[in-house]
């Protein structure tokens, strides 16, 4: 109990600290989503808040991270909670920082001399702004009276005559122009000496190539209102080919905006060894607008960060993912309110380096909360995984809070030979509260949803598939079905509380729904769900599951589950279907038009796709289970194709 009373001192005197220098008299956007575990290091007590001087501040910091670091194993180097709100601090304050390291507070006395003179020792609170050395300053922050009862703004001021400036670079330029248009600078290497500021861009000249990897650090940043803007100039995109290494590594920085631009790689089999962009324990970033491809780990990397805006990005033809978002080991809230939507991640077939875990997945996160993923598709992923065993999925999360996959497509994902997974959708181990609906998962060799749980992982919890579709998914690998359900921790207690009602499951090829041999598990339920296969819907042990007001149909037999083919005796004697001694499932034929293929290859399409809509005559539409009146499950506003929902079994009326 005192431990943790004692860190919420520590943060609470870190927050105060940073009221008190906070410049610009703001809660910074970065603080919102500080973990609660932060304690304050010893050198903070030596220094003077009232007159920061951030070189100062950078020398003990850097003193007290190093002796940290020493103190360290090799396997314990990630950078701690406070060390990420420094950097957030420092970036925030930084383009208030005078020539000599301190920061603009110390012209407080030159602005109280000022206040005193204008006022001639009057009261007066009116005055706001003044010109002061060879700026002009607006005063800010709490007022305080002094002694001689002159009420004057504390000394917290911001200088607003700054101006942003934007560096070019063109295949043509030289390192010794000026950076501008007309005197472009030429390689990225000059790029990387330069301390990028609020409002500042970094311009590339379209329909060119340059070559090295660029870097932005804690030293470099925008704030809210004006974020560092990294890009092309001209008709078209320019190129930044980075050889072996990462094209773009943005680093403890906050406020950067990155779009149209092509980032190349060597190859994940020809050298590479990193990422397109990677984002490290930073804030605020836009990833907009990029063709990714050629990197052994994954065409975009974020690790460890916040408000994270991920869209219009084509990531392909890379080795461990096209899109990969992660956190601290078993900290969810280390990296948190990330979006990802409108991006490609196709062909990512394997890192040929990892040889103990699954890769070429299409986009995965894990580690993180807050997390939507919508109108993204991911396809012909994982085909070259090194290695038989766990594999990779289209779209999927693990270890994740408060997630939602939502309007997506993922088909023809692949796994290597004998090896698992290679599905379209999953909700993974230590999952909690999240959701996948309005989703298209075809022709994948795993399961077209994987709901899953690994021994070690945090608990599996309070989950929801909803209004999807499953077309002949799970064919290669052990899955077997359009759902698959898995538990290697074989421990119920870990993997509880799902809900999977409106689906529409078709497979011609093998089951509806498949338990894996270990899936022990509790409060699992499906309703009015659309189950379709070529024979046996079930496979495996549905335990303790509920199962009601769902359409059950066998291509070979109309009706076959644990070989019974007659839906009410099924339902008699397990006690499946039975709503207050009546049965509520159905049997019937839905009479979906399966001549041609559903080939959907842009999330765009996903509201053309017709062929599974219930016909308007069909009991289907009106028979199913009013799931807000009899369980409290709000059911959603929408089905699959953004239509108002009805009272119906399936996921498209």
């Amino acid at each position: 109990m005192g431990s943790y009373f004692q860190k919420f001192l520590g943060l609470l005197s870190f927050l105060i600290i940073l009221s008190i220098t906070n410049i610009n008299a703001q809660t910074p956007v970065e603080f919102k989503n500080l973990p609660v575990y932060i304690n304050k290091p010893q050198w903070i007590d030596l220094v003077d808040w009232t007159k920061p001087n951030i070189f100062f501040i950078d020398s003990l910091f850097s003193n007290w991270r190093a002796t940290k670091i020493s103190l360290k194993s090799d396997s314990n180097l990630n950078e701690d909670p406070f060390e990420s709100a420094f950097f957030r601090w420092r970036n925030r304050v930084e383009p208030y920082i005078i020539e000599n390291g301190d920061t603009s507070i110390n012209e407080y006395n030159k602005i109280l001399n000022r206040y005193q003179k204008n006022t001639n020792g009057n009261r007066t609170d009116n005055i706001k702004s003044m010109s002061v050395g060879n700026g002009s300053w607006t005063l800010v922050g709490p007022s305080k009276t002094y002694s001689n009862g002159i009420k004057v703004m504390k000394a917290q001021v911001q200088k607003i005559d700054v101006k942003p400036r934007a560096y070019y670079l063109a295949a043509t330029g030289n390192d010794n122009n000026a950076g501008t248009a007309k005197s472009p600078w030429k390689t990225i290497g000059k790029i990387n000496t330069v301390r990028l500021r609020a409002g500042d861009s970094v311009l590339f000249k379209a329909e060119q190539t340059f070559k090295g990897t660029l870097k932005v650090d804690s030293m470099s940043g925008g704030v809210l209102e004006s974020p560092v803007v990294i890009g092309s100039f001209g008709n078209g995109i320019a190129e930044i080919n980075a050889g072996n290494s990462s094209a773009l590594v943005i680093e403890k920085a906050a406020f950067i905006t990155i779009k149209n631009l092509k980032l190349t790689g060597s190859g994940r089999k020809k050298g590479n060894a990193g990422d397109g962009i990677a984002v490290l324990n930073s804030s605020n970033i836009v990833v907009d607008e990029l063709d990714v491809k050629g990197f052994r780990n994954a065409g975009v990397s974020v690790y460890a960060s916040f408000n994270i805006r991920i869209v219009n990005v084509y990531a392909h033809d890379n080795g461990f993912a096209g899109i990969s978002v992660s956190g601290e080991y078993q900290h969810k809230e280390s990296c948190s309110n990330i979006y990802i939507g409108y991006c490609k991640a196709d062909n990512n077939p394997g890192n040929p380096m990892i040889l103990n875990n699954h890769s070429g997945n299409g986009i995965i996160a894990g580690e993180c909360s807050k997390l939507l993923i919508e109108y993204c598709s991911a396809t012909n992923n994982g085909w070259d995984m090194p290695r038989i065993g766990n594999g990779p999925v289209g779209i999927w999360c693990y270890e994740a809070d408060s997630a939602i996959i939502q309007h997506c497509l993922s088909y023809r994902n692949k796994t290597s030979k004998g090896g698992d997974d290679g599905g379209g959708f999953d909700l993974d181990g230590g999952v909690t509260n999240s959701i996948i609906q309005y989703c298209l998962s075809y022709e994948n060799q795993g399961s077209g949803y994987g709901i899953f749980q690994y021994a070690g992982a945090s608990n599996w919890y309070n989950n929801i598939i909803r209004y999807n579709i499953s077309e002949d998914d799970g064919t290669v690998s052990a899955a077997g079905a359009g759902i698959y359900i898995w538990n290697s921790s074989d421990d119920s207690l870990q993997f509880y509380n799902c809900i999977v009602h409106n689906n529409t499951i078709y497979n011609n090829k093998g089951s509806a729904i498949s338990y894996a041999g270990q899936s022990a598990r509790k409060g699992f339920s499906f309703y009015n769900n659309i189950f379709i296969a070529t024979d046996s819907l079930l496979k495996g042990k549905r335990e303790s599951d509920i199962f009601l007001g769902n359409n059950w149909w066998s291509l070979k037999n109309n009706f076959n589950i644990e070989g019974l083919t007659d839906l009410n005796t099924w339902s008699k004697q397990s006690g499946q279907e039975l709503l207050k001694g009546t049965v509520v499932g159905l049997n019937i034929n839905p009479g979906f038009n399966m001549q041609t293929r559903p080939l959907v290859s842009s999330c765009a399409d996903l509201k053309l796709l017709q062929r599974y809509k219930v016909k308007a005559n069909s009991p289907l539409r009106n028979q199913g289970l009013d799931l807000h009146r009899l369980f409290g499950i709000e059911p959603g506003g929408i089905d699959f194709n953004s239509q108002p929902t009805e009272k119906g079994i399936g996921a498209c009326f």
